[in-house]
């Protein structure tokens, strides 16, 4: 099996104040997260590991940032594109404000695309952390919330979102 690995630089957005979304959707329940729950999981406790050994305190988990992170990476999946925009051309801002999410003052995300991997969280958290712009978002002090949704496509490919938060 081909290996492939993807990486866009780190997407950074601030927010000084938040139009009222068009379209708001519900978030879902805490860790009803389907099958990838668990993968989810780990690569977010790899990258708190990851900011614990350079002296940073760990991000906290955010159901709703994870329901956000998981759609931008099940709507890859699902149309077999990589990007920050997503199909209707949002970036995160954009899907977070249309979301719902509010009462963040900055937002940021990682994203990677990888198949042929025995271990994929690790692999995933190997190539952020050799991009600068993506170690960047992951070892930057001004994150206080953060999540990783994962998709995986029919052909094996997996797809990881990270988002960051500043409360």
């Amino acid at each position: 099996m081909p290996i492939l690995v993807g990486v866009i630089s780190g997407d950074v957005a601030t927010s000084p104040t938040l139009a009222r979304p068009k379209a708001v959707r519900e978030f879902g329940t805490t860790g009803n997260a389907g099958n990838n729950y668990d993968l989810e999981r780990r690569v977010f406790d790899i990258l708190n590991d990851e900011r614990s050994g350079n002296g940073l305190p760990p991000l906290r988990w955010s159901n709703e940032v994870a329901d956000l992170a998981r759609s931008h990476s099940q709507n890859m999946a699902d149309y077999k594109f990589f990007s920050h925009r997503d199909t209707g051309g949002l970036t995160v801002d954009g899907r977070a404000e249309s979301y719902g999410l509010s009462g963040w003052r900055g937002i940021g995300e990682n994203i990677a695309t990888l198949r042929g991997r025995s271990d994929p969280a690790v692999t995933a958290v190997e190539t952020w952390m050799s991009s600068p712009g993506h170690r960047q978002n992951i070892l930057g002090g001004r994150w206080s919330d953060s999540a990783v949704g994962v998709a995986v496509a029919k052909d094996g490919t997996y797809y990881f979102t990270q988002v960051f938060i500043l409360r």
